[in-house]
């Protein structure tokens, strides 16, 4: 009995100690599966923060290019307004340029008028002159004639008597 009872003691603290390392490798390969889906998810969280990263510095950069590109745009339009200026105010000269040329031209034909007009006016006012002249020649010389005749029919008239 006490073999018996010493046998199933022996056999009761095989089983109980074949169950505790059985829970303990059970609790250590538990522990192994939680650590390796724990390492897992940690890698799976470290790539999604490092794609959201790598879309982040994307995004940044695609935004960085798009300012760059709307900032070199704005300035064509603006290069292309100055130039728009530019050419603006050169035909605005060139077109003032002309207006002086003409009026250059036109005061210069003013000018050449008013030469000949008062080279016409002396000439004219020397022809006045020399009319005036010859008028009171004229008259001059009737007034001698009709002196000179009155005083011929007078003399003929003394004659007469």
């Amino acid at each position: 009995r006490r073999r018996a009872e010493s046998a199933f003691s022996a056999a009761d603290e095989t089983l109980s100690r074949l169950t505790q390392q059985r829970a303990e490798q059970r609790d250590k390969g538990l522990r192994a599966v939680g650590a390796a889906r724990l390492a897992r998810a940690q890698r799976v969280r470290k790539n999604a923060a490092q794609q959201n990263a790598t879309m982040a510095a994307e995004k940044m950069h695609k935004a960085v290019l798009l300012a760059e590109q709307r900032q070199l745009a704005e300035a064509g339009r603006q290069a292309a307004r100055e130039a728009k200026a530019l050419r603006i105010q050169m035909e605005e000269a060139q077109a003032q340029a002309s207006l002086d040329a003409q009026s250059a031209s036109i005061l210069a034909m003013t000018v050449a008028i008013s030469a000949e007009a008062e080279g016409r006016m002396a000439a004219l006012k020397r022809r006045e002159g020399a009319l005036a002249w010859k008028m009171q020649r004229l008259t001059l010389n009737a007034t001698r004639r009709r002196h000179f005749e009155a005083a011929a029919a007078a003399e003929a008239e003394a004659l007469k008597r």
